[in-house]
């Protein structure tokens, strides 16, 4: 935790470091060609000269023409319309790619940053470089640069949502084996970024990887859970939403969201009965559990109607449990829900439903 926040503020004092100014040999973009509405070759020649020269210095071995550079990258987006920032858009992706593959930290995470302006189809050949990234600095921007395209380019065809959810299932991945990731802002970044796919698949894949989470949580439970949180509901919204309008849902999605909401109401009341956290430090923990039971109900509910099955109890709602904190009640409540999605008409595989811990932190002291 302590690594990846003085990583990220390292990142800031950087960020704002002045640098040097244009230099006197420095090429610039006339004014006119930033709201024009089409360009012709010698204009796309200027903004090559452009790029190529800033690109120069973003890959430089000085940090404060780095970060000079990176500002001259972006500034045009700033201010061009969305005719001039697709031209410039394809002519800075191909360079771009020298910055996110240099050895430097400081180049990687400047080069996605200026990757979160990209509009044109090859800025995902840069983030997915970044999302690769062993720096998890590097894959938190890229992470946001994810979003950020989802964002400019509405309509991303399908194989490139599929590549891009590859990279990011990856990076959750890299994350998982990393004791770094127990700070949260890399994963919510690219649970965020996982959500904004719109492809059937990025359902699926974002609900593998909170799957995969609640391991991690199982082993780090101090670790927070605010990305999970926000994970779990953007997903629950999304089908929620789609069930509403009468659309179908991804196959398999609600069966794995109730595998996913049990899980993380088992951990959290695992983690909180054996005071993994300290008392002043469970509100994101508590929020979890009522979320998860929120899903958990949803989506048993609405599996029972898609079999015409018809479920003759639930267990008892924790919301009275939550409010004296009998965590240990909770935890049966939770196995009671085990045996709900294990039992006919569901007939889930116990071990799809349990975590497995292999050794638990000593408690500390609420």
């Amino acid at each position: 935790m302590r690594r990846m926040l003085s990583l990220l503020s390292a990142t800031l004092v950087v960020l704002v470091m002045s640098g040097s100014l244009w230099a006197q040999s420095a090429p610039s973009i006339p004014s006119g060609l930033l709201t024009a509405n089409s360009l012709t070759a010698p204009d796309i020649r200027t903004l090559t000269d452009y790029v190529r020269y800033w690109i120069d210095r973003l890959v430089s071995e000085d940090d404060a023409q780095v970060v000079n550079a990176r500002k001259m990258l972006v500034a045009p987006f700033l201010k061009g319309n969305a005719a001039f920032n697709a031209v410039y858009s394809s002519q800075l992706s191909p360079e771009l790619t020298n910055g996110a593959g240099s050895k430097r930290v400081i180049v990687r995470i400047n080069s996605m940053i200026i990757a979160c302006k990209l509009v044109d189809n090859a800025a995902t050949n840069v983030i997915k470089a970044g999302l690769k990234d062993a720096n998890p600095a590097v894959r938190y921007w890229a992470g946001k640069a994810v979003v950020e395209h989802i964002a400019h380019r509405p309509s991303i065809p399908d194989p490139e949502q599929t590549d891009l959810l590859a990279s990011l299932t990856e990076a959750m991945a890299r994350n998982a084996a990393d004791e770094r990731e127990a700070s949260s802002e890399v994963v919510e970044q690219l649970l965020v970024a996982m959500g904004g796919l719109t492809i059937d698949k990025a359902t699926i894949g974002l609900l593998d990887s909170l799957r995969s989470r609640t391991v991690t949580l199982a082993a780090h439970p101090t670790a927070p859970v605010a990305a999970d949180i926000r994970g779990m509901l953007n997903l629950y919204k999304r089908l929620l939403d789609s069930t509403t309008r009468g659309q179908p849902i991804p196959k398999d999605a609600l069966p794995l969201m109730a595998r996913v909401a049990c899980r993380y109401m088992a951990l959290m009341a695992e983690i909180l009965d054996d005071k993994h956290v300290p008392q002043d430090k469970r509100s994101d923990q508590h929020q979890m559990l009522e979320k998860a039971e929120i899903v958990l109900r949803w989506s048993t509910t609405q599996m029972a109607q898609d079999m015409n099955a018809k479920l003759t109890k639930l267990p008892d709602k924790i919301e009275p449990l939550m409010a004296s904190q009998n965590y240990k009640s909770i935890r049966l409540i939770a196995e009671e829900w085990r045996g709900v999605l294990a039992s006919p008409p569901f007939n889930f595989s116990s071990s799809d439903l349990a975590i497995g811990v292999q050794a638990k932190p000593k408690p500390v002291t609420p």
